[in-house]
């Protein structure tokens, strides 16, 4: 049953506070291979058929033989032999008189929709003819969804295409590839998008436009250390798709950089970039910097505001690119004056955490120390990167260490100003990575999942409420992550949707930039709630959370905070369901909040 308690009373006590960035609201894009994937509009996977094959049937990962006894037909891939940086996909039928080929399961398609089906192919000693179908996935079912075909006639690597118009709707389509007749052809890559595709998906950019994001950290975190941003540049079809030794599995260069800088201009956002110390080099990170500058300087915009973050989390055996502090120190001293030459309005992130890990029997060695001692003058702004949660099967204590962990990332924030002052130097920090990790697993099949939930909705509000309120030393933050992955956007099979945590975002986004208004809080009994205050734009916008699980908590407001223009709440029924829109009302000079809610009051003058 739900309970009242009388808890707050806020009045205002100055109206004139630090500034609060938008830089506060960074969101990470980690180009790992199902990441890459969403961004875009192909609805085939493994479209460049990257390694290793299967063994039996010499066919890459995603794509299955049509014929499971591969009676008349041969297949193998061959390294070396491409178009695209990465290897191509033979198919030889020598006598199978139904047909010979490749086949994907699992192709969503939509009713009313055309697509355009793409290979990038050529024959072997003479032309053969190719079909193409999209079939229900029973296979006794009689009618096929579209059909297409045409002839592979050239021995050098060529488009072909067909149109197919779609008259269902089905998440679990057949994709068929056959060869018709006796031949071979070997196959560099293979799209399926809707017709007139710039290559990446709508719906995901629209949804990435509603959150506007203040700033893109790209290519992320653990990423970047094996990532070749020149790899990322020019026509989609000639980038490759190659294994990824950071995750194990593939990193496809579809989404690339000069696409991460058009979608910087296009949100109006500032760049993040993570510059690759683990298989780059100096002189490459000055090429992606110079290659930054002249982007912009080509199309008349003068080179804004951009951020390199020298590394990850090298101080970390999960790294690929592991070191100590003298050898980070070596890595800011060689990569950053030519980083800074180069692109003269930047800021640059160095990494701060405390030590840098032993292993194999070494201890652990000192590295922030190290850093500010040793690396002056290579660095603007220090970071750290923060994963809180522990698992409690009880919801209260599961709840309370929501709480608890996004104080403990105050606490170690405050503790890097202080180190930082401690050894002279006035205090720029960044919290680069943060979110609250209890259920994400590699090895998941979910593409990195974690619940949407009130738990994660709480700790996400209150660790804003730590940024905003550390504003004078806090510069920039990054919450991992924007797309799937714990991410604020979720592209399933052929849709897309906001997550209650990206809604949570865009009701503290769209207050920033602001000042922090210091408010005095008459607290009764009220130990479940915290507000937060922002001016911008002539308004007066209050939060609240409250994370009590049972009981509403009433708060009054004083009449100098001015009059309510706008009201938003978002609630959970439990901890474990996700925070939703929930009716709002102000009366007498006050609100009661929902348990487990988050709430937004613009009061204007």
């Amino acid at each position: 049953m739900m309970t009242k308690t009388e808890g707050i009373c806020l009045s205002l006590e100055s109206a004139e506070g630090p500034a609060v960035s938008e830089l506060l609201m960074g969101i990470n894009l980690e180009m790992a291979g199902f990441i890459s994937a969403a961004l875009l509009s192909n609805r085939v996977r493994n479209g460049k058929f990257a390694g290793p094959p299967n063994a039996q049937t010499g066919i890459a990962p995603e794509w299955q033989p049509f014929g499971n006894n591969m009676g008349g037909m041969h297949a193998k891939t061959i390294e070396g032999m491409f178009m695209s940086p990465s290897q191509c996909q033979m198919v030889h039928n020598y006598s199978a008189p139904y047909g010979a080929g490749l086949v994907q399961s699992g192709i969503s398609i939509r009713k009313g929709e055309t697509l355009e089906f793409k290979m990038w192919a050529k024959a072997r000693h003479r032309p053969v003819r190719v079909a193409v179908a999209l079939r229900a996935a029973p296979t006794r079912a009689e009618d096929g969804y579209a059909n297409g075909e045409f002839v592979v006639d050239t021995s050098y690597w060529k488009c072909f295409h067909v149109s197919l118009p779609i008259g269902h709707t089905d998440d679990d389509a057949v994709l068929f590839v056959l060869l018709k007749e006796t031949g071979v052809i070997l196959i560099d890559q293979i799209s399926l998008e809707p017709e007139g595709s710039t290559g990446l998906d709508l719906d995901v950019q629209e949804a990435i436009l509603r959150l506007n994001p203040s700033a893109i950290r790209f290519p992320g975190g653990c990423m970047s250390t094996n990532y070749h941003w020149r790899m990322g540049l020019g026509p989609r079809e000639l980038r490759p798709a190659l294994a990824d030794p950071v995750f194990k599995t593939q990193t496809d260069y579809g989404f690339g950089a000069e696409d991460y800088l058009d979608m910087c201009r296009l949100l109006g956002n500032t760049p993040h970039i993570t510059i690759n110390v683990g298989s780059g080099t100096p002189d490459d990170a000055v090429a992606w910097a110079k290659y930054c500058r002249d982007w912009y300087r080509a199309r008349d915009i003068e080179p804004p505001l951009a951020y390199f973050q020298i590394g990850n989390e090298q101080y970390g055996p999960w790294e690929t690119s592991h070191m100590t502090a003298a050898m980070y120190v070596d890595v800011l001293k060689e990569f950053v004056p030519g980083i800074r030459e180069a692109y003269p309005n930047c800021r640059i992130i160095a990494l701060a955490e405390p030590i840098s890990t032993g292993i194999a029997g070494d201890p652990d060695t000192p590295f922030r120390s190290a850093v500010l001692t040793d690396a002056k003058g290579c660095f603007d702004v220090l970071a750290i990167n923060r994963y809180k949660g522990q698992w409690y099967d009880d919801p209260r204590d599961q709840l309370q260490n929501a709480v608890d962990s996004a104080e403990k990332i105050r606490r170690e924030l405050e503790l890097l100003a202080a180190d930082s002052l401690a050894a002279g130097w006035q205090p720029r920090i960044a919290l680069t990575e943060w979110n609250f990790w209890l259920h994400a697993a590699h090895w998941d099949g979910k593409n990195f999942y974690e619940p949407d939930d009130a738990f994660h909705g709480i700790f996400f509000a209150k660790v804003i409420h730590t940024l905003a309120r550390m504003s004078d030393v806090v510069e920039v933050a990054s919450y991992y992550h924007l797309l799937n992955a714990m991410g604020l956007v979720v592209k399933g099979k052929n849709h897309v949707f906001e997550t209650a945590i990206g809604t949570l975002y865009r009701l503290y986004r769209s207050a920033l930039p602001g000042d922090l208004v210091a408010l005095r809080e008459d607290q009764a009994n009220a130990p479940c709630v915290d507000s937060l205050a922002i001016k911008h734009d002539g308004v007066v916008s209050l939060f609240f959370i409250h994370w009590g699980m049972e009981e509403t908590c009433r708060v009054a407001f004083d009449a100098c905070l001015g009059s309510v223009e706008s009201c938003q709440v978002l609630a959970a029924v439990d901890g474990y369901s996700p925070m939703k829109s929930r009716p709002c009302h102000v009366e007498d000079g006050g609100i009661d909040l929902p348990a487990l809610s988050v709430a937004r009051i613009d009061f204007s003058p």
